[in-house]
């Protein structure tokens, strides 16, 4: 029977029709073994109990331990009342209903002997009218609303506060969506859930359903690094390894979406358990984004905006495939390695020594600081290169006090083309000169070059030691 049952329960809820155990006198289920047998063995999906308070009392059942055992299972419930058997009296029909001479006749509600109120207080604490979170912490992504196995009552006041979404689902399925507002929970503001259930239009009673708050407020302060060093081609140096941390911040996009693909079935997920996953990816598209770049190493501090901006745009469909969005991204540092960083200290000297010279000289006072602060270390070798380094120390010290010293040199003479020497008394002629102007003895033009003074053969037309034309 059974199994019987059973079947006949899953075809029922193909058309939405709900199977339900109604226990009555003068049938096969009547008495409290019996109903503790069906309700035990038949899955509640399938079967669920609706108790009718009288009969249970022919029964031979005390209906409020009956409901309260049930509570969970309870869809309907059919409140008759019945007399106390010792004010039996004869029916309406003018005799006693089968049965009935034990327990006595059905009666006015509240004047029998049903314990309605007990009953009242366990039907409506298995009912939900007011569902709401308010969170107490700092980095709760995903709340389930704890049901408690009960069951949500149509008509019932949903609140979802700003920076909250909360989603219906229905056996699995996600349903209907609601943003920041107050709800009454009715058929016309749940589509989804309606056509799962297949709902009837007016359809009134409790039922089941997980409800989910997903917080959309941004998540803060969330910290980044690189846990290996992020590998670049540089055109200066070559390739070298670079590491870079920094700050993001990020924040559910899709509720709907995150519930799928991130967070399953658990009671609760937190920002910390999506963390790994986002490091990961920002680090992978900061990686990206310093190789398509192509900015050299020495200038990447004057780029960290422009580096953040481009790695989280990078990043933005990876995350909004997750249902997030990544709203700041922020590099506070990318080390080089220790060899570009002392490169860039002794380019730094440079720059501020200004040429070679001063450099030199720094480095030379460099020498000498080291050997004056290790004195006893390395010797004769030490104090050889003490010696050297202050012999060098003294003349780059002299070479600079004079540089800006340097004697004026005196304007240079225009050279006065040479006429030749006197052929008397050999004193210097004046070019074209005809006679000395030291003796007085006439020149002859044909005998000495009047460019150089150099003796030359008569009726030469070129000087044979400097070239001149006579």
């Amino acid at each position: 029977q059974l199994e019987m049952i059973a079947r006949f329960a899953e075809k029922s809820q193909k058309f939405g029709i709900q199977s339900n155990l109604h226990p009555h006198r003068n049938t096969w289920v009547q008495y409290e073994p019996e109903i503790d047998y069906m309700l035990q063995n038949l899955d509640a999906k399938l079967l669920a109990f609706v108790p009718d308070t009288a009969h249970l009392v022919c029964g031979k059942c005390d209906p409020v331990e009956v409901v309260r055992r049930y509570a969970d299972r309870v869809r309907f419930t059919h409140f008759k009342d019945i007399m106390d058997p010792s004010t039996k009296v004869e029916s309406s029909l003018g005799m006693a209903s089968a049965g009935m001479e034990v327990f006595g006749d059905f009666c006015e509600l509240g004047t029998g002997i049903v314990d309605f109120r007990s009953i009242f207080d366990i039907l409506k604490g298995q009912l939900i009218d007011v569902i709401e979170w308010t969170d107490s912490s700092n980095d709760t992504m995903v709340y389930k609303y704890d049901m408690n196995g009960k069951e949500i009552m149509m008509g019932a006041q949903l609140t979802v506060r700003e920076s909250q979404v909360a989603v219906f689902v229905n056996e699995g399925q996600i349903a209907d969506v609601f943003q920041p507002g107050r709800y009454e929970l009715q058929t016309s503001n749940m589509p989804v859930m309606t056509a799962l259930k297949a709902w009837k239009f007016g359809f009134n009673s409790p039922f089941k359903a997980d409800v989910y708050f997903v917080n959309t407020r941004q998540f803060l302060d969330r910290k980044w690094g690189t846990t290996n060093p992020v590998m670049m081609r540089d055109t200066e140096f070559g390739m070298i390894r670079l590491r870079a941390f920094g700050i993001y911040a990020f924040r559910v996009s899709d509720a709907a979406v995150f519930l799928k693909e991130v967070f399953g079935t658990s009671s609760m997920y937190t920002a910390d358990e999506v963390e790994g996953q986002l490091k990961r990816t920002l680090v992978s598209g900061l990686s990206d984004a310093i190789a398509e770049s192509k900015i050299p190493a020495l200038d990447l501090a004057a780029n960290y905006d422009e580096l953040a901006n481009y790695a989280l745009q990078a990043n933005a469909p990876k995350l909004a495939a997750l249902g997030l969005q990544l709203t700041s991204f922020v590099i506070e540092n990318i080390s080089l390695p220790e060899e570009v960083e002392k490169s860039m200290d002794k380019r730094t000297s440079m720059g501020v020594l200004g040429d070679l010279n001063r450099y030199t000289q720094y480095q030379a006072a460099e020498a000498m600081r080291e050997a004056a602060n290790n004195p006893n270390g390395g010797g004769m070798a030490n104090a050889g290169i003490g010696m050297g380094a202050g012999m060098a120390m003294g003349q780059m010290f002299a070479g600079a006090m004079n540089f800006g010293q340097q004697p004026q040199q005196a304007p240079a003479q225009p050279v006065q083309k040479s006429g030749g020497f006197c052929s008397e008394c050999g004193n210097p002629l004046a070019a074209g000169a005809k006679f000395c102007s030291n003796c007085g003895a006439k020149q002859s033009a044909g005998n000495v070059c009047p460019g150089c003074g150099n003796a030359v053969q008569p009726g030469a037309k070129f000087c044979a030691n400097c070239g001149q034309k006579l």
